[in-house]
């Protein structure tokens, strides 16, 4: 007999089903919060009978930490610190926390404490270089970890840290395209009216001059059309040339400044086939300036902006202009608990179509489920002059980190719009789609798409906006 015939296929092995590795994942997880609550619940116990025990109050408070109780963390640690004072490790942990919490000079002094009584501990000099790094002493951070490498070439915590350093003070450079449409109906004949598609591609970067400053430049092409209703004439295609320079600076006191200058040019695509072309090629200038305030979990934010876009006028002789929108705003956000922000608008905008100042006011109120903080409701109130307007919006956000360098962001939102004009009243439902994937330290890219349809009369308007980004650190 042949010894081939006598071979025999090799049993293939069997790989775990996904659902079966999914529930003993889920179910070694509730597993372990069990056993998390039965040792949180036994130490307090240990605590109550000897409350002079360090280690006891050491474990309780890292425990507290791990489930985000920070403040019963402090507590805990603190007196921990105070009955057993040459504890480096409790040092270390009440700086973390400190650090989580932002209390910049609380973290440094106790960092700095473990240093003092073990000057080559790693774990407290990565610590205290990630506290300088959110404080943007970014060269007393690198320092460290590169004290810390020498030390221990091998210390995942330093390098990791010392790449992120790397990424914050690389320039970026950014690559941006963006799409809008939009169909309305003639207010008073309720037939369709004209169609608005507009492109733009931008290319911007920004230079980080220092830990404060931040310089951005930034080119960007556009390409605005307006169709008629019949989709077959064409009012106007402009194209818009734009340069710009821009400045984040950081402030003592926790304020910020950020502006840009916008240098734009207009100009007509094709004179011949359009019926509303501009008079003459334009100049003109926009741009925005915007200072903050920030003071723990409160943001005052004060806004000048100037906005330029394409109108028509249809008269004996069809033609198009270059219109501003002048904006001044001031705003207040307010973080009132971990699940609970408000903000508070208030604005005035000039447009020069009509020249004539418009109020523009809004409250917004967030509330993030505390037992699923995936899903998030917002209820918006607005209020706009002339005509008198009232919108009330009522909308759900989800949330999901489906991997450490890919999340993404649904919402869906419902309006209702009543005015003193019928024109201004509508029901509106929008949807958004965002979504960011980290492809690399080095690149990144993002989409955000809102699709919105007004309903009025049994007429519906829509909106299409589409944005794309492509982020590039050098």
């Amino acid at each position: 007999v042949c010894s081939s015939d006598l071979a025999m296929t090799p049993e293939k092995k069997s790989k775990p089903k996904r659902s079966l590795i999914v529930i003993f994942f889920t179910f070694s997880a509730f597993c372990f919060s069990i056993f998390l609550a039965f040792f949180k619940e036994y130490l307090e116990k240990a605590k109550d009978l000897d409350p002079d025990r360090a280690d006891v109050r050491a474990m309780l408070g890292t425990l507290y930490s791990y489930n985000a109780q920070l403040d019963d963390a402090v507590t805990e640690l603190q007196k921990s610190v105070a009955l057993e004072q040459g504890n480096i490790g409790n040092y270390i942990i009440l700086g973390r926390i400190f650090r989580w919490q932002q209390k910049v000079e609380e973290s440094i002094k106790l960092y700095k404490k473990a240093l003092e009584l073990e000057p080559n501990n790693t774990e407290a000099m990565v610590g205290l270089g990630r506290v300088y790094l959110n404080n943007d002493q970014w060269d007393e951070a690198e320092e460290l970890y590169l004290k810390a490498l020498k030390i221990d070439p091998n210390n995942l915590d330093a390098k990791d840290a010392l790449k992120q350093l790397k990424r914050i003070k690389a320039p970026e450079a950014n690559i941006r395209y963006n799409f809008l449409q939009s169909r309305l109906h003639d207010p008073f004949t309720g037939q369709i009216g004209n169609t608005f598609t507009d492109h733009r591609q931008t290319v911007e970067t920004f230079l980080k001059l220092s830990p404060k400053s931040i310089f951005q430049i930034r080119y960007q092409h556009g390409l605005s059309k307006q169709f008629g209703p019949s989709n077959t004439t064409t009012n106007f295609k402009v194209n818009t040339d734009t340069a710009s320079l821009g400045l984040i600076q950081k402030l003592p006191s926790n304020f910020k400044t950020r502006f840009r200058f916008d240098l734009s040019r207009f100009s007509n695509n094709d004179i011949i086939n359009n019926t509303a072309n501009l008079l003459k090629s334009e100049n003109d200038f926009a741009g925005y300036f915007i200072l903050s305030k920030e003071y723990r979990k409160h943001l005052w934010r004060f806004t000048l902006g100037r906005e330029l876009f394409v109108d028509s006028n249809f008269g004996l002789t069809p033609f198009s202009t270059v219109e501003s929108i002048n904006t001044y705003a001031v705003s207040y956000d307010a973080g009132i608990s971990k699940f609970f922000t408000t903000l508070a608008v208030l604005s005035v905008s000039d447009n020069s179509t009509f020249q004539k100042l418009r109020q523009d006011h809004a409250f917004r109120a967030r509330y993030r489920l505390p037992k699923l903080q995936k899903v998030e409701f917002e209820y918006q109130f607005r209020y706009l002059s002339d005509p008198n307007t009232y919108r009330n919006t009522l909308g759900i956000n989800f949330q999901n980190q489906i991997s450490k360098n890919f999340r993404y962001e649904a919402r869906y939102a419902f309006t209702a719009s009543n005015s003193n004009l019928q024109f201004e009243d509508f029901l509106r439902n929008a949807v958004k789609l965002f979504i960011s994937w980290d492809i690399n330290p080095w690149v990144s890219w993002s989409t955000d798409a809102i699709a919105t349809v007004d309903s009025l009369n049994g007429d519906n308007d829509y909106i299409l906006n589409l944005q794309t980004y492509l982020t590039f650190r050098f």
